[in-house]
């Protein structure tokens, strides 16, 4: 949280510098005024932004969904807008640890967690009003919830820490709903690894969970009605004849192989987009390394096997995604970071095993001295 503030006040000056950043912003400025949407400029042209709206009817506002505008929004009432993104930052990398803890020793789970509070890519990304940084807190803080409830022995204890994780995760599908397709799978995948006892403890409470989330969802869709006149409608798909008509061109993205855009095009930028993430979660020169070293001895039915499969979706999805977004390093994988940087300390608990606990932490403090001379 410390740093991205220190960001956040020194290097952006407290400002949005992406156009994704600058739309959450305005459209938080219009919520907290009470409003979904502002009226259409008559010279509208001189207003024009790639990630804002402008339909033929006369309504000006953002194309991205409304949960990180609505968390801004409460946040400027308050005048507290400059803090909610560092403490969001330090919420995530504060639960990400919590759930380390489950399942690594206290010094293991301590690198993670440093790794994570000191990853450069979040850091830069707590620093900024992206939706990235609410987006990974809030799933951290669901499953946190989860695995809280139901090791709870009264029932309606239980209950209630199950509700508010479905709460969580419907807000952070509120916030960024392709999220939910990044994490969904892997919650399926963990459900499925783990102990019959607990899947069947999981099983019981699920109906609880999702009740949770109905909330969030629900005024999702209804936003979308409001906006679109559809309640499955994306704001993403606007320009593509999904929706409202513009009357300005926007940014031409899209999911899928074209002609323009073919399966091997798709490769080149994942593998540019991987050697970002290789470089800016941890600003090592090779932040996969240590992770690797845990495929030898992973077991099937095991967290690293949930970490694994999480990394590899997330590549697998964005992989027919044409922009590749080179704003903010790869933040495409920024649910990620929490999965590498598990899989990293206990790879490093695998290397100290064979070449000796000195050693290892001195390799340790190399890479980090490497990112502190090119990242701060």
């Amino acid at each position: 949280a410390g740093l991205s503030a220190l960001t956040q006040v020194f290097l952006f000056d407290s400002i949005p510098h992406v156009t994704d950043a600058a739309a959450h912003l305005f459209q938080a400025k219009l919520i907290a005024r009470g409003r979904i949407s502002a009226t259409v400029p008559p010279c509208y042209d001189s207003f024009f932004q790639f990630y804002l709206l402008m339909t033929s009817d006369g309504r000006w506002f953002s194309r991205y969904p409304p949960g990180w505008p609505l968390l801004l929004a409460g946040a400027m009432r308050l005048q507290l807008l400059p803090a909610l993104g560092p403490v969001l930052a330090g919420l995530g990398t504060l639960f990400s640890f919590e759930l380390f803890r489950r399942w690594l020793s206290p010094k293991l789970a301590l690198l993670a967690g440093l790794l994570v509070a000191t990853s450069p890519m979040l850091v830069l990304l707590g620093g900024s009003y992206m939706s990235h940084t609410p987006s990974m807190a809030l799933f951290a803080l669901a499953l946190w919830m989860l695995l809280h409830g139901v090791d709870r022995p009264q029932y309606w204890a239980r209950v209630s820490w199950v509700l508010t994780a479905g709460f969580a995760t419907g807000w952070a599908v509120l916030v960024r709903p392709q999220a939910a397709i990044l994490m969904g799978p892997v919650g399926l995948a963990a459900w499925f690894l783990a102990p019959s006892s607990r899947r069947s403890n999981l099983t019981r409470v699920a109906p609880w969970f999702f009740l949770g989330t109905i909330g969030p969802l629900g005024f999702l869709a209804w936003w979308n009605i409001q906006q679109y006149g559809r309640p499955l409608a994306m704001g993403y798909y606007t320009w593509k004849g999904v929706g409202v008509r513009n009357l300005v061109p926007l940014l031409d993205s899209g999911y899928g192989f074209t002609e323009t855009f073919t399966f091997r095009r798709a490769l080149s930028e994942e593998f540019y987009t991987l050697w970002r993430f290789n470089c800016a979660a941890f600003g090592w020169p090779a932040s996969f390394a240590l992770a690797l070293l845990t495929v030898a001895r992973m077991k099937f039915r095991s967290p690293e096997t949930i970490a694994w499969l999480a990394l590899i979706w997330n590549a697998i999805f964005f992989l027919g995604y044409d922009y590749y977004g080179m704003e903010y390093e790869a933040r495409f994988y920024t649910t990620a970071v929490p999965f590498l940087a598990f899989l990293t300390a206990r790879g490093a608990s695998l290397l100290s095993e064979r070449i000796g606990r000195r050693l290892t932490c001195w390799l340790l403090a190399s890479f980090v001295g490497y990112g502190m001379f090119f990242y701060i």
